[in-house]
């Protein structure tokens, strides 16, 4: 007992003189004295000491050694104080490998899992690095499989937490973890609702690819293994498959592809890919024939919006494959005509008809339409200095159609408008 309290006595000795030097130690002595300080700390038991002064040499040297010197005292600290440890750790998020990150985050996982999937995902934040989202999902995934039943709707909040933060890193590094969290969805998550989100946010990163043949490919070669995360979902896949399919260059890719969906589609009772067609004509005349069916069951005014959507999106697919100025004008005014006045979108029918007009600019009927539809905005403005602007757009389009075309009957219509907008809406401007 004599002895313990003289080594305690010199080990406090030595502890203050390490503390007084450190501040005024070169460079080259500093994390000699750091580690010795470390080391007396956690001698005499003092964990919380010991991880400050491991911090503090972390900070000074950022190498694995005193990482692994770290997450050896960090196991040791408290749930409460390992909190405000994590919140200065993460700041060094943007150093070390994946294994040393692995080590720490699985001590925190195992004493506090909800801080340390928190830890994780803010190191995620700071540093864009998808190992830490990784590192999050394994640790989820283990226990899930791991856990008492009381605990799995916890786990789950978790984990659709952590895969809802994917983004801000490569388009590959986001598809490899979304394949991951729709393997662990249907195996062990066992959410349909995430299944389903997760599927179609995956198909949509895949189609932004520049390579859609070999996406196409890709995906004809592991059709059946994807098709189930779209179970009750199915007609969404066919309907996004649907707009890359005139894109495809190879024509054996195509058809490889198209023999998926049949059979998909078949198996839905959608009917869509029955006909066969070998070539961009013969899709040509395909989406035509189903853009017909589509216009047929819209003629009625209480058609669901699914219908409405489903003949936009086929005015999209044959504006995009058309070649003729003409033909892609007759499908940009009616899509427009549709967003306007079924779907009431006007902003993005007056982008549909401003891409109209860059195609042809004097065509007088597409003018009258973004006329018509400039005023269908500023009416549903309900902000009044917003609402002056709109009506002062408006009058400034139906000036330059009175200005700009010769007809009679146009350039009277539009100066109408003007005189009807100016006492009516711009009275005081």
């Amino acid at each position: 007992m004599f002895f313990k309290k003289i080594n305690d006595r010199r080990r406090e000795n030595r502890i203050t003189k390490i503390e007084r030097r450190i501040s005024k130690s070169r460079e080259e002595e500093k994390g000699r004295l750091l580690y010795e300080l470390w080391n007396l700390k956690r001698g005499k038991g003092d964990n919380e000491g010991a991880m400050k002064a491991a911090l503090e040499r972390l900070a000074f040297l950022k190498d694995p050694e005193s990482f692994e010197d770290l997450i050896s005292t960090f196991e040791k600290i408290d749930g409460s104080s390992k909190n405000s440890f994590a919140r200065e750790i993460e700041k060094f998020a943007c150093e070390f490998d994946r294994g040393l990150w692995e080590e720490f985050i699985s001590v925190f996982f195992e004493d506090q899992p909800e801080a340390a999937i928190k830890f994780a995902l803010s190191c995620y934040r700071i540093s864009s690095k998808a190992l830490f989202a990784e590192i999050a999902l394994k640790k989820l995934e283990n226990a899930v499989y791991n856990e008492e039943p009381d605990r799995l709707v916890r786990l789950r909040e978790m984990y659709i937490s952590t895969i809802s933060e994917v983004g801000e890193i490569s388009r590959v590094e986001q598809l490899r973890l979304l394949e991951r969290a729709l393997d662990s969805s249907k195996s062990l998550i066992q959410d349909e609702q995430l299944l389903s989100n997760l599927a179609v946010k995956y198909i949509d990163l895949m189609l932004s690819g520049e390579d859609l043949d070999g996406i196409a490919k890709k995906l004809s070669g592991s059709f059946d293994r994807f098709v189930v995360y779209f179970k009750g979902n199915e007609v969404t896949l066919l309907d996004k498959l649907d707009l890359i399919l005139p894109k495809i260059e190879e024509e054996e890719i195509k058809r490889a592809l198209i023999e998926k969906l049949r059979i998909l589609g078949q198996s839905i009772s959608d009917k869509r890919y029955d006909s066969d067609f070998s070539g961009e004509s013969d899709y040509l005349e395909f989406l035509k024939k189903s853009i017909a069916n589509y216009e047929f069951k819209a003629r009625k005014r209480d058609s669901g919006e699914e219908i409405l959507r489903k003949l936009a999106s086929d005015y999209e697919r044959i504006i995009d494959i058309l070649e003729s100025p003409e033909e892609k004008l007759l499908y940009i005014r009616k899509l427009g005509a549709l967003l306007r006045d079924r779907l009431e979108e006007p902003y993005k029918a007056l982008e549909v008809f401003e891409e109209g007009l860059r195609l042809k600019a004097d065509d007088i009927s597409l003018w009258l339409v973004k006329g018509m539809t400039l005023e269908k905005i500023a009416r549903n403005e309900s902000d009044p200095v917003k609402a002056s602007i709109c009506w002062k757009r408006t009058y400034n389009h139906y000036h330059a159609i009175a200005e700009t075309f010769e007809e009679q009957e146009v350039k009277l219509t539009a100066i109408e408008k003007c005189a009807t907008i100016q006492a009516e809406r711009l009275t005081g401007v």
